[in-house]
Protein backbone atom coordinates (compact mmCIF):
# COMPACT_ATOMS: atom_id res chain seq x y z
CA UNK A 1 0.00 0.00 0.00
CA UNK A 2 1.48 3.38 -1.07
CA UNK A 3 0.14 6.16 0.88
CA UNK A 4 -0.02 9.60 -1.49
CA UNK A 5 -1.07 13.27 -0.29
CA UNK A 6 -1.96 16.83 -1.43
CA UNK A 7 -1.44 19.57 0.36
CA UNK A 8 -2.54 23.08 0.04
CA UNK A 9 -2.31 26.08 1.78
CA UNK A 10 -3.12 29.38 0.42
CA UNK A 11 -2.77 32.96 1.98
CA UNK A 12 -1.53 35.21 -0.61
CA UNK A 13 -5.33 35.90 -2.80
CA UNK A 14 -4.11 39.67 -4.34
CA UNK A 15 -4.36 38.00 -7.56
CA UNK A 16 -7.79 36.57 -7.15
CA UNK A 17 -8.43 39.98 -5.36
CA UNK A 18 -9.91 38.67 -2.50
CA UNK A 19 -8.97 39.48 1.00
CA UNK A 20 -5.21 37.36 2.47
CA UNK A 21 -5.19 35.43 4.81
CA UNK A 22 -2.57 34.42 7.20
CA UNK A 23 -2.58 31.14 9.00
CA UNK A 24 -3.54 28.74 5.95
CA UNK A 25 0.07 28.04 4.77
CA UNK A 26 0.80 27.22 8.52
CA UNK A 27 -2.06 24.82 8.32
CA UNK A 28 -0.61 23.18 5.62
CA UNK A 29 2.47 22.99 6.72
CA UNK A 30 1.78 21.19 9.86
CA UNK A 31 -0.96 19.14 8.48
CA UNK A 32 2.51 18.10 5.79
CA UNK A 33 4.36 17.30 9.15
CA UNK A 34 1.48 15.42 10.84
CA UNK A 35 1.24 12.83 7.87
CA UNK A 36 4.76 12.38 8.05
CA UNK A 37 5.88 12.21 11.35
CA UNK A 38 2.61 10.48 12.81
CA UNK A 39 1.08 8.73 9.69
CA UNK A 40 3.85 7.79 7.81
CA UNK A 41 3.95 9.45 4.97
CA UNK A 42 6.72 8.98 2.61
CA UNK A 43 7.79 12.66 1.83
CA UNK A 44 8.90 11.63 -2.13
CA UNK A 45 4.47 10.86 -2.44
CA UNK A 46 3.63 13.89 -1.07
CA UNK A 47 3.04 17.25 -3.38
CA UNK A 48 2.93 20.29 -0.77
CA UNK A 49 1.68 23.46 -2.74
CA UNK A 50 1.32 26.83 -1.36
CA UNK A 51 0.09 30.22 -1.99
CA UNK A 52 1.72 31.12 -5.93
CA UNK A 53 2.64 27.44 -6.65
CA UNK A 54 -1.29 26.58 -5.35
CA UNK A 55 -2.65 27.93 -9.03
CA UNK A 56 -5.94 25.59 -9.77
CA UNK A 57 -4.01 23.81 -13.12
CA UNK A 58 -1.28 22.85 -10.77
CA UNK A 59 -3.87 21.31 -8.38
CA UNK A 60 -5.61 19.62 -11.39
CA UNK A 61 -2.25 17.72 -12.57
CA UNK A 62 -1.18 16.91 -9.33
CA UNK A 63 -4.31 15.60 -8.02
CA UNK A 64 -4.61 13.45 -11.51
CA UNK A 65 -0.91 12.25 -11.36
CA UNK A 66 -1.50 11.46 -7.81
CA UNK A 67 -4.98 9.27 -8.28
CA UNK A 68 -3.33 7.90 -11.89
CA UNK A 69 -0.08 6.81 -9.75
CA UNK A 70 -2.25 5.19 -7.42
CA UNK A 71 -3.80 1.29 -6.96
CA UNK A 72 -6.37 -0.37 -5.09
CA UNK A 73 -5.82 -0.31 -1.49
CA UNK A 74 -3.89 2.65 -1.79
CA UNK A 75 -4.15 5.98 0.23
CA UNK A 76 -4.70 9.29 -1.30
CA UNK A 77 -5.38 12.31 0.52
CA UNK A 78 -5.66 15.89 -0.44
CA UNK A 79 -5.86 18.73 2.30
CA UNK A 80 -6.91 22.36 1.53
CA UNK A 81 -6.72 25.51 3.67
CA UNK A 82 -7.84 28.54 2.07
CA UNK A 83 -11.07 30.78 0.82
CA UNK A 84 -13.59 28.16 -0.78
CA UNK A 85 -17.28 29.25 -2.05
CA UNK A 86 -20.29 28.38 -3.29
CA UNK A 87 -21.48 28.36 -7.05
CA UNK A 88 -24.61 27.33 -9.23
CA UNK A 89 -24.13 24.32 -10.70
CA UNK A 90 -23.93 25.18 -14.70
CA UNK A 91 -26.97 23.00 -15.82
CA UNK A 92 -29.09 23.45 -12.91
CA UNK A 93 -28.82 27.04 -10.91
CA UNK A 94 -30.77 25.91 -7.75
CA UNK A 95 -28.01 23.22 -6.88
CA UNK A 96 -24.80 24.51 -5.71
CA UNK A 97 -20.93 23.11 -5.95
CA UNK A 98 -18.47 23.77 -2.90
CA UNK A 99 -15.38 25.16 -4.27
CA UNK A 100 -11.81 26.44 -3.57
CA UNK A 101 -10.65 29.10 -4.41
CA UNK A 102 -6.74 29.09 -5.29
CA UNK A 103 -3.80 31.38 -5.24
CA UNK A 104 -4.87 32.31 -9.44
CA UNK A 105 -7.25 30.56 -12.05
CA UNK A 106 -10.57 28.97 -12.05
CA UNK A 107 -12.13 27.59 -8.39
CA UNK A 108 -12.15 24.18 -8.06
CA UNK A 109 -15.44 22.47 -7.12
CA UNK A 110 -16.33 19.84 -4.83
CA UNK A 111 -18.08 17.86 -7.89
CA UNK A 112 -15.03 18.12 -9.96
CA UNK A 113 -13.13 16.30 -7.13
CA UNK A 114 -15.33 13.75 -6.70
CA UNK A 115 -15.39 13.02 -10.40
CA UNK A 116 -11.54 13.01 -10.47
CA UNK A 117 -11.16 10.52 -7.93
CA UNK A 118 -14.10 7.98 -8.79
CA UNK A 119 -12.31 7.67 -12.23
Amino acid sequence: MTKRAVIVGVNDYSVQGANSLRYCVPDAAAFYHLLRDAFLFDPQNMFYLVDSNATSEQIRQTLRYVLTQSQPGDVVCFYYSGHGARRAHPGNPTQMYETIILYSGQHISDHEIYLAAEA
